[in-house]
């Protein structure tokens, strides 16, 4: 439809069929139809043929010839760059990718051993329920959340169904994670910035599992799923530390004028945290 609708002075349209070896319903079939009864049959040497419809310019040509081979307004001189030496550029430095941090990470749960099992099972579904239940209007979650533990793919007795609702419906619920996950909060949201660093710009690039900004401040969530969780918040592991960091040194350049909090969340409990910022500091990229 483009071409047809903007050839200038000339138009070709050629054949095409795919494996089933018909034009019917084509634009070819209805561009042909359309040209039999006024165009001219042209055969090639080869068997083929040709449909030709032409006629004569009756218009006068667009523009005044400017810049065409023979008038006096010719192309401009070629600039100088376009012969010099190309300049070395310094090799840029690999991003930083907090949501694939470099390091030692703390153990994952094994979903083998019959200890670990059920532990790691349940740490699946609690990320799962967190990620997607906020989209879900605060009344209907605890239902929903039923109807998907309940699900026999995943096969939990009605007891550990029970206690894995109540568990996720808890941190839902507690006050202090209302932001994280009431109205207006994302999940999966991606973040891209170039900070500064202790060895010169840099460029963060990453996914945060849920963002919250209301009333100037801004709180970052990560999960760790089937990670045991630490008691305290001098116990998380180094590794995640510089993880939020970078984080908030991403979300600081976005955000200048707003505060910026970061929360781990384990799945297995679950359990969250929130990191103070003297010890984000210590980890700052």
């Amino acid at each position: 439809y483009v071409a047809l609708t903007r050839a200038k002075d000339r138009l070709y349209v050629t054949g095409f069929t795919g494996k089933r070896g018909s034009i019917e319903g084509s634009w070819y079939e209805m561009v042909e139809t359309a040209l039999k009864p006024v165009a001219a049959e042209v055969s090639e040497l080869d068997g083929r043929r040709r449909l030709v419809f032409e006629e004569a310019q009756s218009g006068e040509p667009d523009g005044d010839g400017a810049g065409r081979p023979g008038s006096e307004e010719m192309a401009p001189p070629v600039p100088d760059w376009i012969s010099a030496e190309r300049p070395e550029e310094a090799a840029p430095h690999r991003p930083i990718s907090p949501s694939r941090p470099e390091g030692d990470e703390p153990p994952v749960r094994s979903p083998i051993d019959a200890d670990d099992r059920n532990r790691f099972k349940r740490g699946l579904l609690v990320h799962a329920l967190l990620q997607s239940l906020p989209d879900v209007p605060s009344g209907d979650r605890g239902m929903a959340a039923e109807r998907y533990l309940a699900a026999p793919a995943h096969g939990l007795d009605f007891g550990l169904q029970t206690e894995i609702a109540a568990e996720v419906m808890r941190v839902l619920g507690d006050p202090a994670l209302a932001d994280a996950f009431g109205p207006g909060s994302l999940a999966e949201v991606p973040v891209i910035a170039t900070i500064q660093t202790t060895t010169g710009q840099r460029v963060i690039s990453g996914q945060i599992d849920r963002l919250a900004i209301r009333d100037g401040r801004v709180l970052i969530v990560d999960f760790k799923t089937n990670r045991p969780a630490p008691t305290t918040p001098e116990q998380v592991a180094p590794i995640y530390l510089r993880q939020m960091a970078s984080y908030r040194a991403a979300l600081r350049l976005i955000y200048p004028q707003a505060d910026i909090g970061a929360i781990l969340l384990w799945t297995d409990g679950p359990a969250w945290m929130q990191l103070p910022d003297e010890l984000l500091d210590r980890h700052a990229p």
